[in-house]
């Protein structure tokens, strides 16, 4: 799993002030292999699954592995590109219940009336900003 203890801790006692960099869909490559890293926090989930158009809605396809004691369940898929739709599914460890969500951390989304979440792709505009930003006091 790539999210870290520190992370994992700051998170855990309301300290991470940067969720959006935790939790959500995030292009990555990860030992040389571009895909998505998808996590979700989910603590009194029994199971969750990505589901999406790259396993045809499967659940079994793609289960995540939680992060014992912080609630956060994390999985990299390999081959899963900016604009692929996706949700999770889940089991609630109370009831039992199975259920689809969207991803509270999503960037993107279908249009009505249809409901995935969509990976951000790239950005393709180029900012040239860099020095500005760089130069103004970090608030």
């Amino acid at each position: 799993m790539e999210l870290n203890q520190d992370e994992l801790h700051s998170f855990s006692n309301g300290e991470h002030w940067r969720a959006w960099r935790l939790l959500g869909a995030h292009l990555r490559e990860h030992n040389g292999v571009a895909g998505t890293r998808f996590s979700v926090w989910a603590p009194n989930a029994e199971w969750v699954s990505v589901i999406g158009d790259f396993n045809n809605w499967d659940s079994s396809a793609h289960p995540m592995q939680e992060h014992q004691g912080h609630g956060i369940w994390e999985l990299f898929i390999p081959g899963v590109r900016g604009g692929a739709l996706y949700k999770f599914e889940l089991c609630s460890g109370h009831t039992g219940e199975v259920v689809t969500k969207i991803d509270p951390f999503a960037r993107h989304f279908e249009a009505r009336p249809k409901t995935a979440c969509l990976v951000e792709a790239p950005p393709q505009h180029h900012w040239s900003d860099s020095d500005w930003g760089s130069s103004r006091p970090d608030w």
